[in-house]
């Protein structure tokens, strides 16, 4: 029996459809390898991104904290001196009473007491903008975060420094760790730009079921399968190739850059510190 739809008339049907593929590369030349290798040193270096920042911050946070204690040294100084400018003042006005000092040595202990309270109030300001700076680095509002006076021991000692220490220690920091991941990566770059040239090899295998009807989608003849090799030949390129194999060299010369810079600006900060 034939069934004949009129023109512009709508059908409406059903197709049940279950399907399952799958597919495996052979890795003949590395292309796979080296994306692996790439992903992984770029996932290190962003990790040691991570802990240079960490380690500024602690770094800038232990700077500030000792530059805090310094000024409560200096406080503990600047106050003594407003004291003994105040008690000169006094000493030098009696002096004038009694007509032993001209009044010029009272206009001169007075300057150097107003110049004294001046400093004071100079270094309890940048007591203050320190503490401030402290609170922004820890999470706490400035606001309300105070921290008590406790000045530096005036005996204190500093430790030393060991100058016969190995520069293989420059290792552990971790700007020159993220510029020496960042140029494997880009060394692992040039490994998939030159697998390129080469033909691709996998093996694709796909299932399913697939039937307009419920009542027989699960029997055999609903079901389907296919297996299969499966070959890419890169013929007309046109020079892409060649141009992205360029310019993964061109990325690796400067990662090496990057990495002898990194290093170079290590040691200048070992120097630096080391003569400091």
């Amino acid at each position: 029996m034939r069934l004949r739809f009129p023109p512009g008339d709508l059908t409406t049907g059903n197709d049940f459809n279950v399907e399952g593929d799958f597919s495996y590369e052979v890795d003949l030349w590395g292309r796979v390898r080296n994306e692996v290798a790439s992903a992984k040193a770029s996932q290190q270096a962003s990790a040691a991104d991570l802990a240079s920042l960490t380690l500024s911050i602690q770094a800038e946070l232990a700077t500030d904290y000792f530059t805090l204690r310094s000024d409560d040294a200096q406080q503990l100084l600047v106050d003594q001196a407003v004291e003994d400018h105040r008690q000169s003042l006094q000493l030098t006005q009696n002096l004038y009473g009694a007509g032993a000092v001209p009044l010029g040595d009272v206009a001169q202990a007075q300057a150097q007491l107003e110049n004294a309270m001046t400093q004071a109030a100079d270094l309890h300001l940048l007591r203050a903008q320190t503490t401030h700076a402290i609170a922004v680095l820890i999470g706490e509002n400035p606001s309300s975060f105070r921290i008590p006076a406790n000045p530096l021991p005036l005996d204190l000692t500093p430790p030393g420094v060991n100058t016969d220490l190995p520069s293989a220690l420059l290792e552990r920091r971790p700007d020159v760790a993220e510029a020496e991941r960042r140029l494997a990566s880009a060394n692992a770059q040039i490994g998939v730009a030159r697998a390129a040239y080469f033909p691709q090899f996998s093996l694709d295998a796909s299932a399913g079921l697939n039937s307009t009807r419920a009542s027989n989608w699960l029997s055999a003849p609903s079901r389907f399968w296919s297996f299969g090799p499966q070959l890419t030949v890169p013929i007309f390129e046109g020079g892409r190739l060649l141009a992205q194999t360029d310019r993964a060299r061109a990325q690796y010369s400067e990662q090496v850059a990057q990495y002898r810079n990194t290093v170079l600006t290590a040691y200048q900060n070992v120097e630096d510190s080391l003569v400091s």
